[in-house]
């Protein structure tokens, strides 16, 4: 199991200020492990705590663990969903393949195709990037 930094003093004391509840899910899953989300099949880790939904987090899903279409936080994420999990394999190709300045208009452009339609980050780069070769003279 991946632990990716150290608790902080800061982290236990806001723990123990915790209702029993929270300290209970916060103790089980510190914000300083892995987690596999089990419906996405990515690598997380926990933002936030939420116990006014009955106990849910905010969780990180980056290219720093996955190779992903762009960096996003889930909320709403059940800790069911998760299990503590290994850092990825050495040779595991990773990384976010949108930066942040593009995701605002890969997302409409994904939002204004028809329902049902197939669509990849691939199709998206090709119709929006500008290419770095082009013809001279025009």
């Amino acid at each position: 199991m991946a632990e990716i930094g150290p608790l902080t003093k800061a982290w236990v004391e806001l723990v123990d200020a915790m209702p029993p509840m929270a300290r209970s899910y916060a103790e089980q899953y510190p914000p300083n492990r892995l987690y596999l989300h089990h419906p996405t099949l990515r690598r997380v880790t926990i933002v936030s705590y939420d116990v006014d939904r009955g106990m849910t987090f905010t969780v990180a899903v980056s290219g720093k663990y996955n190779s992903i279409e762009y960096d996003k936080t889930l909320g709403g994420i059940r800790p069911e969903d998760l299990t503590e999990c290994d850092l990825p394999a050495a040779d595991e190709v990773l990384g976010a393949w949108l930066p942040k300045a593009q995701v605002p208009d890969y997302l409409a452009w994904k939002a204004s195709l028809p329902l049902g339609a197939r669509s990849s980050v691939a199709d998206y780069l090709m119709r929006h990037v500008k290419r770095s070769r082009g013809r001279k003279g025009k």
